[in-house]
């Protein structure tokens, strides 16, 4: 049967490989592909169809608990730094009623891109948000690959599909 979806259950990050102690929240990029609309004197109308050669540009935000040189060493723009993201996820098993942890996680490889400090206060609540540039980007759910997006190669993966295997041949 079934698992029925739970919630995150813990996560951890890291930045070139050293273990983040003050990352709070993640948002991971979106994977968009540009459209196209296709219509003509044979149709009754117009249809917009995906275009996979369309990649769109892609971005992520980190927030952390407070300013710190670790903000420092993500926001630096020029110089690329690879993120680990490693999610647990807690489901129950609709057949048993028992949780199941499952291990998750989302590889980054970004530029520093914007710095949205918070308003200097005593009783400071605010996160420090880093905004970066997404050059590279893996989801991989209970050691399933979900998505695989590196533009700079010409490489686009979805469930192990390789989106532009024939486009590479071509070149």
């Amino acid at each position: 049967m079934p698992n029925i979806p739970a919630r995150i259950s813990a996560s951890r990050g890291y930045f070139d490989g050293v273990q983040s102690d003050g990352l709070e929240e993640v948002d991971l990029p979106e994977v968009e592909f540009g459209t196209t609309e296709i219509g003509n004197m044979a149709t009754t109308g117009a249809v917009e169809v995906t275009d996979p050669a369309d990649l769109q540009a892609m971005s992520a935000t980190f927030k952390f608990r407070a300013l710190s040189p670790e903000v420092a060493r993500v926001i630096r723009p020029g110089r690329t730094i690879e993120v680990d993201v490693r999610i647990v996820t807690s489901d129950r098993d609709s057949s048993t009623g028992a949780v199941v942890s499952r291990g998750n996680r989302a590889v980054l490889r970004c530029e520093g891109k914007k710095l949205a400090t918070p308003t200097i206060q005593r009783t400071q609540e605010d996160l420090v948000e880093v905004e970066v540039s997404v050059s590279y980007y893996k989801l991989v759910l209970d050691g399933e690959d979900v998505v695989e997006v590196d533009p700079l190669n010409q490489v686009v993966k979805v469930n192990g599909e390789d989106l532009y295997a024939d486009q590479r041949g071509f070149l």
